[in-house]
């Protein structure tokens, strides 16, 4: 029996709503997991359903109600896009992208809607049209994500498994019986910066910290520069011991796939090299799947989010990239006092962070060697953290342009509560593993890039700080990421890894590979 027109066209409001969702997962594949887009999917589709059930209610046609809800789905779904691009479009006065002047024009173009909705004589060929753009749409998006998906795959599949040094192409040789195995602690704070650089850019002496450090037993690299100016190049280059051009033909400035670069995160040389050794493996969830090792021994997280719990970011970005927008700025302007992250999607990324940070302090992780991979997505904004805890500024600049004039005003006051916040946290996590190890531990304790604000030199000058059994005699002041495994082996296993040239690539995330190096030469020791 064939399905009646009617009911073919009654669907055409859920499938507009189902492709935002869809589109948004496809373009963040790899930085999103696809249970990100099943709230959000299912709250959309019930609200569709409940105001699809009144208009029909109140026309007495499911026909015409179906038309006229899939519009206002179009509407609505595109009026942050529209916000977005006339905000930085500006005026004689003030940009077009204000609420007070877009709210009602689009009141106007609903009220058009509805009335030009009203006199179309066919409403269930209208619905059948728009019902069909939309399933050839998400057929599209879907496509894309499963082809990406596949891609990703296939990335990892190919992923270096060879325990042999991607430069020399010789076999890794380790000693064992050197002595106590120990714990190695790669810890990775997302943006910290180098001192100079900090004082320099946003006035911050962060002098007496590395002194802290020191008196800890650790050597500052007080030159150092991460090789790659983002995340994901920056640890596939330090987890694998090498430059990108060592690790595939794939990396080259006419190629912007940065699919294959995330696999050398999620299966890196380094992490092969110690589950080699009889190591277990510790990881936190980050936010970035990239960076997440769930398959490891003990992989530490959050619950998952409930119905009602705050904001993911993935429902954040659909959230403002439609009219949910307005109701988010009110939000903000009703509850000045409201907690700053109630609606920024800025929860999670607070209790995953406090919760690395709290474990890593316990340092409770069982018996065995272990080699414990923490990135901490700080002090890289959100600014969740303030001085003594809970930020005191919001997290977002966006929400913050009535109490700080500029981004870099905003940015100065977040980024230094950020930074003396995760100080007392990380020599508190410093001192309780000291206190705790069985034997000298490694410990690697870096930026992987500098902060955000400011010019490539800036972005390109990062916290790295060493503490290895036996001395830091190896460590020098320009020493960078890509050779720090190979001092950790050749200092505790006795390996004979060449030390590399120390580089800074920096480059953009729209041309990942296209690089220009950054010369650290006006830099001089501490």
């Amino acid at each position: 029996m064939s399905v009646p027109r009617i009911d073919r066209t009654a669907l055409a409001p859920l499938l507009v709503v189902t492709y935002p969702v869809v589109y948004l997962l496809a373009a963040n594949v790899g930085q999103v997991r696809l249970p990100a887009g099943i709230r959000p999917l299912l709250l959309s589709w019930v609200f569709t359903g409940l105001l699809l059930a009144f208009v029909s209610w109140r026309t007495g046609s499911l026909t015409k109600a179906s038309l006229w809800v899939s519009v206002l789905a179009i509407l609505f779904f595109s009026y942050g896009h529209l916000y977005e691009a006339l905000s930085a479009w500006p005026s004689a006065e003030a940009p077009i992208g204000r609420h007070r002047i877009l709210v009602p024009i689009y009141v106007l173009i609903v009220a058009a809607a509805v009335w030009l909705v009203n006199r179309i004589r066919e409403p269930a060929r209208w619905s059948s049209v728009l019902a069909t753009v939309a399933a050839v749409l998400i057929a599209t998006s879907a496509g894309t994500w499963a082809w990406s998906s596949v891609q990703e795959s296939r990335a990892e599949a190919e992923a270096p498994t060879l325990e042999v040094d991607p430069v020399t192409g010789q076999p890794i040789v380790l000693a064992a019986g050197l002595g106590p195995v120990p714990d190695v602690y790669y810890i990775v704070l997302d943006a910290y910066g180098r001192s100079d650089s900090l004082n320099r850019l946003l006035g911050i002496d962060n002098r007496p910290f590395l002194e802290e450090l020191e008196a800890r037993g650790f050597a500052i690299a007080s030159c150092a520069q991460p090789n790659y100016s983002f995340t994901t190049l920056s640890l596939a280059s330090s987890l694998n011991m090498a430059y990108l051009d060592d690790l595939g033909d794939k990396f080259t400035p006419n190629r912007d796939d940065i699919r294959p670069v995330r696999a050398l995160i999620t299966h890196s040389l380094v992490e092969q090299l110690f589950e080699g050794l009889g190591y277990e493996l510790i990881a936190f969830e980050t936010g970035f799947p990239f960076t997440e090792l769930r398959y490891a021994d003990h992989y530490i997280a959050p619950p998952d989010p409930r119905l009602f719990d705050a904001l993911t970011p993935f429902e954040l970005v659909l959230l403002r990239s439609s009219a949910g927008l307005v109701l988010f700025d009110a939000y903000q302007i009703l509850f000045p006092n409201s907690p700053r992250d109630s609606l920024s999607g800025a929860q999670r990324h607070y209790d995953r962070t406090l919760l690395a940070l709290a474990t890593l302090e316990a340092g409770d992780f069982g018996p065995g060697p272990q080699f414990i991979f923490a990135h901490i997505v700080s002090p890289h904004a959100p600014f969740v953290f303030g001085p003594s805890g809970r930020a005191t500024v919001p997290p977002l600049y966006r929400n913050a342009s009535a109490e700080f004039p500029t981004k870099m005003d905003w940015y100065r006051v977040a980024y230094a509560d950020q930074v003396a916040y995760l100080n007392d946290r990380v020599l508190r996590i410093i001192d309780n593993i000291l206190a705790t190890s069985e034997s000298e531990p490694v410990i690697l304790l870096q930026g992987d890039h500098g902060p955000e604000q400011g010019g490539s030199s800036d972005r390109m000058a990062i916290l790295s700080a060493y503490r290895l059994p036996g001395g830091n005699d190896v460590i020098y002041p320009k020493i960078s990421p890509v050779n720090s495994f190979r001092v950790v082996f050749n200092q505790v296993w006795d390996s004979d890894l060449p030390l590399l040239e120390d580089k800074a690539h920096f480059s953009t995330y729209n041309r990942p590979f296209d690089y220009s190096i950054i010369d650290n030469g006006d830099c001089r020791a501490e």
